[in-house]
């Protein structure tokens, strides 16, 4: 034990202040004590959804062994991909245009997007699913192919769940954004799967997908209610619906291809294992994927926050305050980050026992990527700025060269150097797209301080 330090009390009041004031550069107009205890059911949620979520996976590895696991994350990789064509960038134009609505307080187009927004998702759903099964169906993809088909259906409800919980993270009711559309599916998946009966200590795919399907589905008639508690009272429902279509698919265009940049990033190497190598090599790849994953963790939370704090900042011109949002969002992430990160570097045998028999054999694959999502973590809340802050197109451009290079890469390398192979290209494009986003927002802010840009 370390000898009593006599400065101790004043050292942590020093320290505690640091904090106060870095907390209030991100959150800007809020009291420091409003926020500390809004920063801290933020991370508590975050921390239960992450636990949640990863409760999902070592559940359906458990029970399911590596092929059917492999055989679902490939599934549900596809859904989660599809998703975002499916959604037509609106997840991003409501994260964008909710909060800036509620400043002007033009109620009229703030329903009139919600609205439109969740109808044209669900049909744009119905119409993906309906094409992609009918593909499924078309290839024959053999004993894969009813939880590929499954997995397709899925593609509108998950992506109407992602948009009202956008929705309603725009509104700053970040809590209740992310309680209801990220942790109550992941609590509904694990009940729902925990409760089915397990024939030979087995799970099938198909019995994961479903159990997935009505996590989604539960939480999907909850938020509605959520979204409704968080508009401000002034959002009465008397209020008549306007549109500004042309505005809205204009700013989804850039942003659904950011998105969908993204999406290949995350998805590509998971996707080209399945195609390439056996669902027991997909299933052992997720489980180091979803283990390395946990270093990006507190971005997740801190990101949570920073979004519409960016859109008001940036709204009102205050460079500034923008510039200081950054800077407090990243400093708040690389200490967490790094011990994590180092954990799971040092010890993934750990975590990955958890997770049963046969998925020891990704502890390589944790290392690698967990260097990836370390740069990811730290890096982060730039690519949120220019993201949020008109600078889309930027965003667009880093991230498609970089899916399309990725994806060269790993067809490849992945017949060669498998599930290896495949966490070398990811960690590799995280790193280098997340720096370069880095340095453009670091220039982008540099120039709009100096005057040289408009804001």
């Amino acid at each position: 034990m370390a000898p009593a330090d006599p400065g101790g009390a004043g050292h942590a009041g020093g320290v505690r202040e640091r904090l106060r004031r870095r907390l209030a550069d991100v959150r800007g107009a809020l009291p420091v004590s409003a926020l500390a205890r809004t920063a801290a059911i933020v991370l508590a949620v975050q921390v239960a959804t992450g636990v949640a979520r990863y409760l999902v996976q070592i559940l359906f590895a458990r029970r399911g062994g590596t092929v059917d696991f492999g055989m679902y994350s490939f599934a549900f990789g596809w859904t989660q991909l599809l998703v975002v064509p499916a959604t037509l960038g609106l997840t991003l134009s409501v994260l964008r245009f909710v909060p800036l609505y509620i400043h002007e307080q033009r109620w009229s187009l703030l329903r009139g997007l919600i609205r439109r927004s969740s109808g044209v998702t669900m049909i744009s759903g119905i119409v993906f699913s309906t094409v992609a099964i009918g593909i499924v169906l078309a290839l024959g993809t053999g004993s894969s192919q009813t939880s590929l088909i499954l997995g397709m259906a899925l593609i509108g409800l998950v992506g109407l769940v992602t948009l009202l919980r956008e929705a309603t993270r725009g509104t700053h009711s970040v809590v209740l954004a992310y309680g209801v559309g990220d942790l109550l599916p992941m609590v509904l998946i694990v009940a729902v799967a925990a409760a089915l009966p397990a024939g030979a200590g087995d799970l099938s795919a198909e019995q994961m997908l479903l159990a997935t399907a009505v996590g989604f589905l539960l939480a999907l008639a909850v938020q509605p209610l959520a979204l409704r508690r968080a508009v401000p009272r002034a959002f009465a429902p008397g209020v008549r619906s306007s549109y500004e279509m042309h505005e809205w698919l204009t700013l989804s265009a850039p942003l659904w291809l950011v998105t969908m940049f993204t999406l290949l990033i995350n998805q590509s190497d998971l996707l080209v294992l399945g195609i390439l190598k056996s669902s027991s090599d997909v299933g052992v790849y997720s489980a180091g994927s979803k283990t390395a994953f946990l270093v990006s963790f507190v971005l997740t939370a801190v990101s949570a926050v920073l979004a519409p704090v960016f859109v008001r900042h940036h709204a009102a011109g205050d460079i500034a305050s923008l510039r200081n949002a950054m800077r407090s969002g990243t400093r708040l992430l690389l200490w967490p980050s790094l011990a994590i990160a180092v954990v799971l570097f040092a010890w993934p045998q750990l975590v990955l026992g958890a997770f049963g028999s046969g998925f020891e054999s990704a502890s390589t694959v944790v290392r690698i990527l967990v260097v990836g999502q370390f740069v990811n973590a730290i890096t982060g809340p730039a690519g949120y700025l220019l993201l949020l802050t008109g600078s889309q197109a930027t965003v667009a451009r880093v991230y498609g060269f970089s899916a399309v290079v990725q994806i060269a890469l790993l067809l490849a390398l992945v017949p060669g150097f498998g599930i290896d192979g495949a966490a070398v290209v990811t960690a590799a494009t995280i790193t280098v797209s997340n720096c370069l986003l880095y340095v453009f927002a670091r220039q982008r802010l540099e120039r709009q301080t100096a005057g040289r840009e408009p804001t």
